[in-house]
């Protein structure tokens, strides 16, 4: 199974199941869903790769119900559904193969994490 990170790779073959894993939070999505899936770049490091995409905070929108996932930093208090002017890496369409969401210990707590397994629609 690649994951998100070597499907972007020059190599991978673009017609094959990929993982998106370690999603922070419940992300529940039905089996069968078709989603929209955006990969933003980097704020980076003092400039440094700032170019480099994101692919630990993808926004995945549900395209049967237009229900929309954001990362924490992708939100903005005057607009919730806006990018925060972030720069797009790429964006795909695909079907939802498998959800899990599972519990992951942390400091002094416990949060959620999902894995998604995503079909590209076209390769």
């Amino acid at each position: 199974m690649l994951t998100i990170l070597e499907y972007f790779s020059g190599n991978a073959d673009k017609t094959s199941p990929f993982a998106i894993q370690e999603i922070r939070g419940a992300v529940p999505i039905a089996i069968g869903s078709r989603v929209e899936i955006c990969i933003f770049c980097s704020d980076g490091v003092f400039g440094f790769g700032a170019n480099d995409p994101d692919f630990t905070n993808p926004s995945i929108k549900i395209l049967e119900t237009g229900v929309q996932y954001l990362g924490s930093s992708d939100m903005n208090a005057g607009t919730p559904f806006a990018s925060n002017g972030k720069r797009v890496f790429s964006t795909l369409r695909g079907k939802v193969l498998a959800c899990q969401i599972s519990f992951r210990p942390g400091n002094n707590y416990r949060y959620q994490e999902t894995t998604l397994i995503i079909e590209p629609e076209n390769g």
